[in-house]
Parts: structure tokens; C-alpha cells; sequence
């Protein structure tokens, strides 16, 4: 166990749940209806208004969309299913060290996916979207993250696996790892080599 790391702060989507292609399924067939279509680099990693804000979109349209994606993400992360090897990685270092959850996406759907999977209670904390803080790539979720654990910078590390939590972990000038879920046993290898953990 590497002692100089105490904290490990998790992102969510991307991280501990691959939803990438929900969300690409979704505001794909919800914008071409307003005859948009985008590429998926235009959505990863952004919040649901940084996403809508690339369109010419009213405010009313914008309000009615998220209503819509809201609705439809309930029944996805109340179902979705945890990887065995991430639920192993997390029950392993909740033994050792404190994580946590920083994310741009929304408290209830971080929780109902960590209560579906019987991992809520491994996690000290959720800094969510919805916690009044500005989100990624602004660093604040993450320099409240530690404050409110009173852990020093040097002693946290972030997963991270999109362009905007890569800039928020570096403007908060944290240590990271970049994950790729696509490449799931590569990258959970890769924290366990990072706070030296054996398997």
C-alpha cells in the first residue's frame, strides 16, 4: 500500500459505470428529432446544460430536454450493473484508504446506482452536480472534495476518464489516473500499481 496516498477520488461516468453509450443513445434520437447530430466527442465528459449549450436551443427547450433525459436516466442507473473487478478494486481500497465520488453527474443517480450494486456504504462522500458547486473542468468539486476530508493535495488521487476531469484534476493540481473503460483490466491495473496495492 502506497501510505502516501489517503484519498481516492472516483468519477462516475466513464469510471465506475460505462454509460457513455446510454447518453449517446439518447441525445441521439431526442436532437434528431431538431434535425441536430454530433459527435460523441461533443458529449463526453459535459454536464447536461454544457452539452445543450452547443445548440440553438431556447431556454424552454433546454428545461423540457433534461426533464425528458432525467426521467429516462432513473430507470438506467437504478438497473445498470457494477463490473466485478470495480467492485472488487472499491471493497479493497474502502479497507484502506477514504473514497469518494466527485462528478458532474446528479446525487440520485450516483446513489441509486451504488444502492443497486450494494456499494453505497464503501463510499465516505458524493460531490455531485447538484451540489452547488461549478463543475468540471472548473477544479472546485475536487477542492472541496478534500477540504471537506481536510486531506492534503499530495496525499489524493483522481480517476478520471474524460478531457474535462483530466483539466479539473490538473487546475486543482492533484495527482490522476487516466481510465479508459474500454480498456477495463488496463486501467484497474494501473491504480493498483499507483497506490502499489497486490491484488
Amino acid at each position: 500500500m502506497n501510505l502516501m496516498k489517503k484519498l481516492v477520488l472516483f468519477d462516475f461516468d466513464g469510471v465506475l459505470i460505462n454509460s457513455e453509450m446510454f447518453y449517446l443513445d439518447f441525445w441521439s434520437k431526442n436532437l434528431s428529432i431538431h434535425n441536430i447530430f454530433f459527435s460523441e466527442k461533443d458529449l463526453i465528459g459535459k454536464n447536461n446544460i454544457q452539452f445543450l449549450n452547443q445548440f440553438d436551443f431556447t431556454a424552454v427547450q433546454i428545461e423540457n430536454l433534461i426533464f425528458e433525459k432525467q426521467k429516462a436516466e432513473t430507470n438506467f442507473f437504478k438497473n445498470a450493473i457494477m463490473d466485478d473487478s470495480l467492485k472488487l478494486l472499491i471493497k479493497l481500497l474502502s479497507k484502506h484508504l477514504t473514497i469518494a465520488i466527485v462528478s458532474n453527474n446528479s446525487q440520485s443517480n450516483i446513489t441509486n446506482f451504488l444502492v443497486n450494486n450494494d456499494c453505497f456504504n464503501f463510499f465516505n462522500q458524493i460531490v455531485s452536480n447538484d451540489s452547488g458547486l461549478k463543475p468540471k473542468p472548473n477544479p472546485e468539486m475536487y477542492l472541496k472534495a478534500i477540504l471537506l476530508h481536510q486531506i492534503k493535495k499530495e496525499e489524493t488521487l483522481i480517476i478520471e476518464d474524460s478531457p474535462i476531469g483530466f483539466e479539473s484534476a490538473k487546475k486543482a493540481s492533484i495527482d490522476f489516473v487516466e481510465f479508459n473503460f474500454m480498456n477495463l483490466d488496463i486501467s484497474i491495473n494501473k491504480i493498483y500499481r499507483k497506490l502499489n496495492i497486490n491484488k
